[in-house]
């Protein structure tokens, strides 16, 4: 059994070694204040009933003194000596009234940080007025009495280090202390001579070297007072950085890699000479020892894009991440926040789930402007999408379809041309058939025999959701169209009737004239758009420039239509040349005076019949497409577009008006005065060239001291969402993290590496995380292992542990009162022999009912007692006599494995045998300590389902 960590305030004195360490004395390698602590365990081996490890391996929570928080943030800890502060208007949390007896209710740290914290009066602040001459307190002493602090709530002051250093006490005959200290000084009449009086006192000298003391710790600018004292204990530290050092940076280089962490072996020691593949974070790690959300809230505007996809262990997960103004280098950032993984998956499930996560980020909601999805019903339904429950509390938080998305459905509805969607349909099957490695072998030997002069070897299937990377899967099949006719001829010739047959069929599609044809539309129409889907790709663009070359595209494709007998004879001159060489005829079909399945125009020559029916369709319905799709980002911008100067725009005062009106909350400024600014703004453009081409552009070109609601309003227009292509990017490092071997991975590792590994440009500095981990609980100081703090001995071994547990003198002290020996919210750890109960736990039974959770925590609790193994190894290692006691006087065999539990724990005390322990205490969650539960089912139960939650 183990205990995380116990205080014994008095201990046994029967027959144990209870009595033995309450007379230990401090060694000069360990303070006097940690001799006391222990970590009790109890096992039945060799006639020795208990044992434990030094209790400094774990501390705590709630007694951590290192856990230190930024100094600049108000302590969540604080309490108010007012019951209703209602009563006193703009009270400053912080004022030092509402401090008085708290300090002893905070550790080190917190008083550190309330110590810069207090609340300090400004230039402006005007003091209250009393007595009969009217007094008041003189700005001018808080410099001239640096310990002073004003309390608006009492209006009197305090020694702002006496009353947090809790000095009760002092002066003569240790009297208790009054004004400045517990109670507040307002006697501006004897102000000046009362403060000189205090300050020369001698508890009040105190205070200030206590302050002072406690403020070069927590500055790291000098040691703490135990550091101090055990210098072996400062060497320990030092190496242990050194030892952790290259485990953090061999993990950050993992991340930053996308590469998973484990392989087939993950536990034990480091082997240099190991020769098996043990997983790239072991190997990378070997050869290091070889070789030696703030930035969201102060743009103070944002939006969010998110998609959704499935990972390989069928968990879907969301994807955020939050687009917002770099105003230190004027760049546009799309920064992926974290995965989310979701079972709700309607509207208003994902919109509660966004909103919760970017509240638990630390991101501010209420500058939230925008928002980014695809066209997804649960994404973008006008009634329950995520946009509407989310614009139903933030109303400016405008959504806009993904650009991307836009422009691929607007290609996809053009393919729904019957031509050109037997075209893409006929293609992706050829490219299916020769993917197979014998086939593909007749494709290879084709390509270099008949198209030698290309650089490609093979055919590239087409995308499925992205319509425009089919583009380079048309240009690749077009240009070796003669290899794939060759190849599909010589496949017919095979004895094997599917592959036969199945090249026949193809080979009789793609040489029909209407087939090539399309092929040739197809790829000429797509190399026009596919600048565009690049572009809307890049992070550093905004809505305005999107716009711009969607339009630029538009105007493209409808010259495209005007001149189309020119365009398209040249495509059909093409077209008429690779049929000649391959004896293709292209004519007419066959035409009814009632058709249905395809055109039926007449005229007299094949080219104006393809033209009419293929060419013109195509060209007009994607036209159509693009501007429908592109219209609702339009409407989005139009009131935008006038505050940006170019050389065709006019001053439309009424929609400036209305987007000020929009955004009142987020300006400075009457509405009046935002106009009136908007209009010098633009004033300032007049007569020069140098124009600015979009909102990002005409940031940089904006004072923010002269203009700031125009700033604001660029902000605004230059942070609207684009694409949601980040976020798709994420789902590529969600594939290279979450593996098949590695599919449950738990959401804090993938978010940690997924976040290493797309903001791989963000440097991290190994000692910051050494310092992060030094705030929190764990076995960095890798003590050395167990000292025995009780023993019980007389038993023979073939007694049951729990007879023998349940007659020891410890079980009958835990018995009549735990609390007394154990400290509250700790327990002892057994194994499956011992009982139950409230100040004991042991593992549940092994059945094939057990739960995920419970399987984790049996794992949990056998990781954590081998310590007891571990402990009895070293006692049998060193006293050998104790395999094999060969005496009749069981008195004489008690008293020796006492006494070689002694001794034991005298060679730990003096000699460092450099035994390191590095595992991580295992941590429970604050809210189940407040359960008041009886039944010891459900304290374990509680325990059990918290570190499963917790993986």
């Amino acid at each position: 059994m183990e205990l995380s960590k116990s205080n014994f305030q008095k201990r046994n004195q029967n027959n144990n070694l209870l009595g033995y360490f309450k007379k230990l004395k401090p060694t000069p390698e360990q303070p006097e204040s940690k001799v006391a602590d222990y970590v009790v365990v109890c096992q039945s081996d060799c006639n020795v009933e208990s044992t434990s490890n030094y209790a400094n391996n774990v501390e705590s929570k709630g007694n951590n003194p290192d856990n230190v928080e930024s100094a600049s943030n108000i302590p969540d800890n604080v309490e108010s000596t007012s019951n209703n502060l209602d009563d006193v208007p703009n009270i400053n949390p912080m004022d030092i009234g509402l401090l008085i007896h708290q300090a002893v209710k905070n550790n080190s740290n917190k008083r550190a940080e309330l110590l810069m914290a207090i609340w300090k009066p400004d230039g402006t602040f005007k003091f209250p007025q009393s007595g009969q001459r009217n007094l008041k307190f003189q700005l001018n002493w808080l410099t001239k009495w640096s310990w002073l602090s004003y309390s608006k709530m009492l209006d009197g002051v305090f020694c702002k280090y006496c009353v947090l250093f809790n000095q009760n006490e002092g002066g003569r005959g240790k009297q208790k202390l009054g004004k400045l200290v517990l109670e507040h000084f307002s006697n501006w009449k004897k102000a000046i001579e009362e403060f000189n009086k205090h300050e020369n006192t001698n508890y009040h000298k105190m205070s200030v070297l206590n302050a002072d003391n406690l403020l070069s710790v927590y500055n790291k600018n000098k040691d703490s007072i135990d550091v101090q004292i055990n210098n072996s204990l400062k060497m320990e530290i030092q190496q242990n950085c050194k030892k952790i050092q290259p485990i953090i940076k061999t993990i950050i280089l993992c991340g930053r890699q996308g590469i998973a962490l484990r392989g087939h072996r993950d536990s034990g020691p480091i082997d240099l000479q190991h020769s098996t593949n043990d997983g790239n974070f072991r190997a990378l790690l070997r050869f290091r020892v070889e070789g030696g959300d703030k930035e969201v809230n102060s743009a103070r505007c944002f939006t969010v894009l998110a998609d959704e996809t499935t990972d390989i262990a069928g968990i879907e997960q969301f994807s955020l991440c939050a687009r917002y103004l770099d105003k230190t280098k004027m760049i546009m950032r799309e920064d992926f926040l974290k995965f989310v993984p979701v079972s709700d998956v309607t509207g208003k499930g994902l919109a509660t789930t966004l909103l919760t996560n970017l509240e638990e980020i630390g991101i501010d909601v209420k500058y939230l402007r925008g928002q980014g999805y695809d066209g997804a019903a649960s994404m973008s339904g006008q009634f329950n999408g995520v946009q509407a429950h989310i614009t139903k509390h933030y109303p400016l938080a405008h959504y806009i379809h993904c650009s991307s998305h836009s422009l691929n459905l607007a290609i996809s509805d053009a393919c729904s041309i019957q031509s050109i969607r037997n075209c893409t349909g006929t293609i992706q099957k050829v490219c299916v058939f020769f993917k197979y490695p014998k086939k593909n072998n007749v494709l290879s030997e084709s390509i270099a025999r008949v198209c030698s002069s290309s650089t490609h070897s093979r055919l590239k299937l087409l995308c499925p959701t992205r319509w425009v990377d089919r583009h380079e899967s048309i240009i690749i099949f077009l240009e070796l169209f003669d290899a794939i006719v060759d190849s599909l001829s010589e496949v017919c010739t095979w004895l094997d009737k599917d592959a036969s047959s199945g090249a026949y069929q193809l080979l009789c599609a793609i040489r029909q004239p209407e087939f090539i044809l399309a092929t040739y539309i197809l790829g000429h129409v797509l190399s026009l758009s596919l600048p565009l889907s690049k572009f809307l790709q890049t992070k550093n663009i905004d809505l305005v420039e999107a716009i711009q070359t969607a339009d630029d595209v538009v105007n493209i494709i409808k010259q495209l239509r005007l001149n189309d007998e020119n365009e398209f004879k040249i495509i059909f001159n093409k077209v008429k040349s690779k049929c000649d060489a391959l004896n293709i005829e292209i004519s007419i079909p066959r035409t009814a005076n009632k058709q249905k399945n395809r055109c039926n125009v007449q005229v007299d020559f094949p080219e104006d019949y393809y033209r009419i029916s293929l060419f013109i369709p195509f060209v007009d319905h994607f036209l159509n497409q693009l501007n429908d799709r592109f219209l609702s980002h339009r409407s989005v911008i139009e009131n935008f577009s006038f505050i940006l100067p170019s050389s065709n725009s006019v001053h439309n005062e009424e929609k400036i008006k209305q987007l000020v009106e929009m955004y009142q909350g987020d300006l400075d400024c009457s509405v009046l005065a935002a106009v009136s600014e908007i209009k010098v703004w633009k004033q300032k453009f007049t007569g020069t060239e140098d124009l600015p081409k979009n909102a990002i552009d005409a940031l940089q070109k904006c004072n923010i001291s002269i203009f700031p609601s125009t700033f604001k309003l660029l902000q605004i227009l230059a942070t609207l969402p684009v694409t949601t292509a980040s976020s798709e990017r994420s789902f590529s490092t969600l594939k290279r993290l979450k593996t098949y071997l590695r599919n449950t991975t738990c959401e804090n590792r993938l978010n940690g590496l997924a976040l290493m590994n797309i903001h791989s440009d963000i440097m991290i500095d190994p000692d910051d995380v050494l310092n992060k981990l030094a705030t929190k609980t764990r076995r960095l100081r890798l003590i050395s292992i167990g000292k025995f703090i009780d023993v019980f001995v007389g038993y023979p071994g073939s007694c049951h542990d729990a007879y023998v547990w349940s007659n020891s003198p410890l079980y009958q002290k835990l018995s009549e009162n735990s609390e007394y020996l154990i400290p509250k919210n700790h327990y002892i750890l057994g194994d499956s022999a011992y009982p139950l109960t409230d100040y004991l736990l042991k593992p549940y039974r092994n059945n094939c009912l057990m739960q995920p959770k419970q399987k984790h925590f049996n794992t949990v609790l056998s990781s954590t007692r081998v310590i007891i193994e571990q402990t009895f190894g070293y006692l049998k290692g060193r006293f050998r006599r104790l395999k094999g006691i060969e005496s009749l006087d069981y008195a004489l065999v008690s008293h020796t494995a006492v006494a070689a539990a002694v001794l034991h724990n005298i060679c730990k005390a003096s000699v460092d045998e450099n035994e390191y322990y590095s595992d991580e205490e295992v941590h429970i969650t604050d809210e189940i300590y407040e359960l008041n539960m009886n039944n010891y089912d459900d304290i374990r139960e509680a325990i059990a389902t918290d570190l499963y939650n917790n993986i």
